[in-house]
């Protein structure tokens, strides 16, 4: 399965490159008409390479390291990376626990997952005016 996937990958990717190749080309920041439809194509590019790298991922048999991981404080190192990126007109809020809240995991599984929440949550603010996303551990 990795070695088809691999190769299915390898395939996908070779002619995104070539489209995405020629787009920027094209020159997609110049004031034409057309210059939005080149900017699409760039960015679906983009989206279809995420997509290949998570169908290699996937395919993938996992290797999770189990390790014990203080929650509360990759949250806060993870909301502190995130800062600089979120638009000033959105309050990012951390509240850790009092504690230390000690689960086994993966922490670059959790890390994921956390930037993934607070990223989606940006977008889901991006037409407001204003707004506070709120991260806690408890």
């Amino acid at each position: 399965l990795g070695e088809m996937a691999a190769g299915l990958a390898h395939e996908i990717r070779n002619p995104l490159g070539a489209i995405k190749g020629a787009a920027q080309f094209l020159d997609p920041t110049s004031g034409r008409p057309e210059s939005q439809f080149l900017q699409v194509i760039i960015e679906e590019v983009d989206r279809l390479n995420r997509v290949v790298t998570q169908f290699l991922d996937y395919s993938k048999p996992p290797t999770t390291d189990f390790q014990p991981i203080d929650v509360s404080r990759l949250t806060e190192k993870t909301v502190e990376l995130l800062r600089p990126s979120i638009s000033p007109k959105i309050e990012l809020e951390f509240q850790s626990s009092k504690n230390p809240a000690l689960v086994l995991g993966s922490a670059e599984q959790i890390k994921q997952v956390l930037l993934n929440m607070i990223q989606n949550s940006q977008k889901a603010l991006t037409e407001k005016d204003s707004g506070t996303i709120r991260v806690s551990v408890t």
